[in-house]
């Protein structure tokens, strides 16, 4: 039964099986189809006479965007390398955004109410929102200001009563020295009764220590006018009280701050971007709101390495982009000392993400800035016109 079963399933020794290789695959030749296609491609788009990017520089998302649709680069748009330097760059406020953060005496605090919208113009100093601890910090500081009254008024209780002293020391002393003279004639007649054996020894004696003790009191009766006379802001009661004033007032001007820190100030004149925290919500980490003076507007630029040396400021700038429906014109008013790594990265898949530019700004006119405020951070493509 074995050997009928291997006898089916293999020929003969002597039959001869004809085995043709094996075809290759169709897939096989798709690599080679598309290489071919791609060669095409490049040697269509350098006919069309696009200037390609030097090494390290971005090719902006409009201009591929262009090309995949038409082929071509548009003339207006095909920088001249020959007078221009092609760059990416972003719209941003001259003096960027600021984000406003809670502050110290408020930062643990919910926010009580906001008092702008997104897109409101203020003004430095404009109330933005308040605090939920204000309540509190307002009656610390009620407290604060009671306790500078009451010293101040134990300061002016001090003065008076030394101004009192001092006219009770010159009382003492006039009536120091009217007893003493009064002291004075009392011996000298005790003297003269005493020669002519009227007057006894004892009556005499009593006379002369009436008088030095009406000299002592005279003489304490000065030391005290002496103490109590001259500048009475000198004096240590003065002194003593006029520290209590003042340290009074330092409590008063911190509890001023807090309450002032429960009110959140507008640091600058310009248009409210975002709102990050909402009434009842503490502040986040990145601020409460943010805020940009759009006045005036600049496009940051990152030029690369091997370029920068065409640039110089004053050089005039046009801008354009997809969001843009004219361009925009700007002039060079900074050009960066230090090279940095790349930080604006289109979609091209070409672009070298570790190039090394310097960065350049521009400042664009008063018509371009007002069209630029109401596009922050947008993306753009620069020409740069190279400097004579």
């Amino acid at each position: 039964m074995s050997n009928t079963d291997t006898t089916k399933r293999s020929p003969p020794k002597d039959v001869q099986v004809d085995r043709k290789p094996p075809r290759r695959s169709e897939r096989a030749r798709w690599p080679w189809f598309i290489g071919g296609l791609a060669i095409v491609g490049v040697g269509a788009f350098l006919i069309a006479g696009v200037d390609l990017p030097a090494p390290g520089m971005p090719l902006p998302t409009s201009a591929a965007d262009q090309i995949e649709q038409s082929g071509t680069v548009p003339m207006e748009t095909r920088p001249d390398p020959a007078r221009q330097v092609a760059t990416l760059g972003r719209l941003e406020p001259t003096g960027k955004v600021i984000a406003v953060a809670a502050p110290p005496a408020a930062s643990d605090a919910p926010l009580s109410k906001l008092h702008v919208a997104v897109g409101e113009v203020v003004a430095a100093n404009d109330l933005l929102a308040t605090f939920a601890n204000a309540p509190r910090l307002e009656a610390q500081l009620r407290r604060a200001q009671a306790e500078l009254q009451v010293q101040e008024v134990e300061l002016e209780r001090a003065r008076n009563a030394l101004r009192l002293e001092q006219l009770n020391a010159e009382a003492a002393l006039r009536i120091a020295k009217a007893e003493l003279a009064d002291a004075e004639r009392i011996l000298q007649r005790q003297e003269r009764l005493n020669t002519s054996a009227t007057a006894s020894q004892a009556s005499l004696d009593t006379a002369r220590t009436q008088r030095e003790i009406q000299r002592a009191k005279l003489d304490q009766a000065e030391a005290r006018l002496n103490e109590v006379t001259g500048d009475l802001e000198l004096h240590p009661d003065i002194k003593a009280a006029r520290l209590a004033v003042e340290r009074a007032a330092a409590d008063v001007a911190i509890a001023q701050v807090e309450v002032d820190q429960t009110r959140l100030i507008a640091p600058i004149d310009g248009v409210v971007l975002e709102i990050q925290s909402r009434a009842g919500e503490r502040s986040s980490a990145g601020g409460i709101v943010r805020i940009a003076d759009t006045s005036t507007m600049v496009v940051r630029m990152e030029v690369h390495q091997n370029r920068i040396h065409r640039v110089a400021t004053g050089s005039s700038v046009t801008i354009r982009g997809e969001a843009l429906i004219e361009p925009l014109s700007a002039v060079v008013t900074s050009i960066g000392l230090e090279v940095l790594d790349q930080g604006l990265i289109g979609t091209d898949p070409v672009v070298t993400n570790n190039a090394r530019v310097f960065e350049v700004e521009a400042t664009l006119d008063a018509a371009s800035a007002q069209v630029a405020a109401r596009l922050i951070n947008l993306q753009v493509l620069a020409t740069i016109e190279i400097a004579e």
